[in-house]
């Protein structure tokens, strides 16, 4: 009886403290939201340490406040295995989507014409709608394309000859080191 009761306290005090955690986060991260807000606004003409600090880059204060809280927030949530291999394919597939994505063809003849300016007519709430939709249609897309290019590699064998080449400088410097020594 008394371990059923000990474990009750367990579980109530780890469900308190899970909360607090979960508050705090999402306090951090509105409040860092807010600062971001707040001084897109107010710009810090007069204090170059504010407006240098806030600008919103990803090394910005506010950003790195979000950052962290929603990596502490991930951290302690519990996923099941199907969602969990999910984050592991968008994970491994995240930095070909950013690759592809950010170049300089890629963004001049597809994306730029995505984003063309909309017409007045539309109203805001369809406007966001739109630029949602087309985000995760892009990222799909490089999702996509990346993933082939994973299918190719392995198809290819692109790692072993990769290595391969490794292997062969790492050769040539080693007996050009030894004849220096």
């Amino acid at each position: 009886m008394d371990l059923i009761v000990n474990n009750k306290k367990f579980i109530i005090n780890n469900h308190k403290r899970n909360f607090l955690f979960f508050f705090i986060n999402i306090s951090i991260f509105i409040f860092s939201s807010l600062l971001c807000y707040f001084f897109q606004i107010y710009r810090g003409d007069n204090l170059k340490i504010v407006k240098n600090l806030f600008k919103l880059q990803y090394n910005s204060l506010p950003i790195i406040l979000q950052a962290f809280s929603l990596i502490l927030l991930i951290v302690e949530i519990k996923f099941n295995k199907i969602f969990k291999n999910l984050i592991i394919f968008f994970g491994s597939h995240t930095f070909g989507v950013y690759l592809i994505h950010d170049n300089i063809f890629i963004r001049k003849y597809f994306i730029s014409k995505l984003f063309q300016k909309y017409p007045n007519s539309i109203s805001f709430s369809n406007l966001i709608f739109l630029i949602n939709i087309k985000g995760i249609a892009i990222f799909i897309i490089c999702i996509l394309l990346d993933f082939l290019r994973y299918k190719l590699f392995n198809i290819f064998k692109i790692r072993n000859i990769c290595i391969l080449i490794e292997q062969k400088i790492n050769n040539v410097y080693e007996i050009k080191i030894n004849n220096i020594i």
